[in-house]
């Protein structure tokens, strides 16, 4: 799964929209989430539990305990990579070794697309699943076109 049908010609990106691609190893997330600190992310394991149906919650057999603190994690550790390298809009692989070893990538991916998390309202940021650059970038595009945030189904 090396999600190559997701990646896209980042000269061809340039030439045609002016788009230049950050390269940014997901391992990223895992490092810098671990120094999170905790008072940053128990609000949403909390929040998700009280609006999310139970079999939305985990993800199956593999589940640990501690994949909500990840997710969260994750989450807190993408808002800081946005602002520290200036991203506006983004994609994450999370497949397979994310999933398998650590926590699935879809909860980040859904609350930052969304215009509320649980701080409240906030600007939507526009993040593919299995970083889809053409995804992503038409993502952005509408986004920007119809001055809301597209939907993810």
């Amino acid at each position: 799964m090396g999600m190559y049908t997701a990646v896209s010609a980042t000269d061809v990106w340039m030439q045609k929209f002016g788009v230049d691609v950050e390269e940014i190893d997901q391992y990223e997330l895992v490092h810098r989430s671990a120094s999170v600190p905790d008072e940053r992310g128990p609000r949403g394991p909390a929040v998700a539990r009280k609006s999310t149906p139970p079999r939305c919650i985990t993800t199956g057999r593999g589940s640990r305990p501690s994949s909500w603190n990840g997710r969260s994690g994750c989450i807190n550790t993408m808002r800081e990579l946005i602002e520290e390298w200036s991203l506006d809009f983004a994609g994450i692989k999370g497949q397979p070794e994310m999933t398998r070893s650590w926590c699935t990538m879809d909860v980040a991916e859904a609350f930052l697309n969304d215009p509320y998390d649980w701080d409240g309202p906030k600007d939507p940021f526009v993040c593919a699943t299995e970083a889809d650059m053409d995804g992503a970038l038409t993502m952005q595009i509408l986004t920007r076109l119809s001055g809301t945030p597209v939907p993810v189904r």
